[in-house]
């Protein structure tokens, strides 16, 4: 049970902006419920209505409205918050490292009081105690570059990937209090990707492709590019074309002969 979590408020603002009071209310009651008890929601209308303080049919509509706009998912039976279930993985990570950083210092400075108490040297050994518990605690060897992790494309989200395709940041500001990247233009990403033969690489590229062409600035939705995805979708799941479709130029048009005028000659004199 999680006594307590990190909130951004900007950053909740932000991905609540097109919500009504009532959805983010519900969205909250929801994460709260995670936190609490370190793992997802049951999807059951009993349990809703009482999260949500309401009848079950308007708990249903509320998750429903939280799905579409791309805040909520179901899993397995149960209702879950990718951002929420991260911090609860990442706040156990922690916890777990802490906890055997505090161990192996612990046995270190144990090891190095009693090697202090039998070494004439009592400053040397005091030295080395301290360097070796700055070593546990900055977490060994080498430089800060190389224990630096560069994030991966892989650990972008959608939203993410296509808001730097278009030459923005990830976080999608462009300008005071103006930001590009709102739950349902993640909800718009969300339909392509549904679509045939359509990919989050083959999304990048084609925002890229438009973009490259595109002088007055980036789109203020993701919609912009949806008459171009559903022109991609189509063109990757075409069949291809068969052999027998393509015709030599000679087989598809006949040759006209003259200038297409036939003479007419009376009978009499035709030979």
């Amino acid at each position: 049970m999680s006594a307590y979590y990190k909130m951004d408020p900007a950053d909740w603002d932000f991905r609540t902006a097109e919500l009504s009071l009532e959805e983010e209310a519900a969205l909250l009651r929801i994460i709260n419920a995670i936190h609490k008890h370190d793992q997802p929601v049951p999807n059951n209308d009993r349990v809703l209505a009482g999260l949500f303080r309401c009848s079950t049919r308007k708990a249903r509509t509320l998750l429903n409205a939280l799905i579409e706009a791309g805040e909520l998912r179901i899993e397995d039976g149960r209702i879950t918050n990718d951002k929420a279930i991260s911090d609860i993985v990442q706040r156990g990570s922690v916890s777990g490292s802490r906890a055997e950083s505090g161990a192996k210092g612990g046995r270190k400075r144990a090891e190095n009081a009693a090697k202090a108490l039998s070494d004439n040297e009592s400053g040397q050994a005091i030295a080395s105690s301290r360097i070796e518990e700055n070593r546990i605690e900055y977490g060994g060897g080498g430089s800060a570059c190389a224990r630096e992790t560069v994030p991966s494309s892989e650990s972008l989200s959608v939203r993410e990937r296509i808001l730097i395709a278009m030459g923005l940041g990830a976080d999608g500001v462009v300008g005071p209090s103006k930001f590009i990247g709102t739950p349902s233009d993640v909800a718009e990403a969300n339909r392509w990707l549904a679509m045939p033969g359509m990919s989050i690489e083959a999304v990048e590229a084609e925002i890229a492709s438009i973009m490259r062409g595109k002088t007055d600035g980036p789109p203020s939705r993701f919609s912009y590019f949806t008459n171009a995805m559903t022109r991609l979708s189509a063109a990757l799941s075409a069949p291809p074309l068969r052999a027998a479709e393509i015709l030599p130029l000679h087989q598809n048009h006949a040759r006209p002969t003259g200038h297409g005028i036939r003479a007419q000659i009376p009978e009499k004199y035709r030979q």
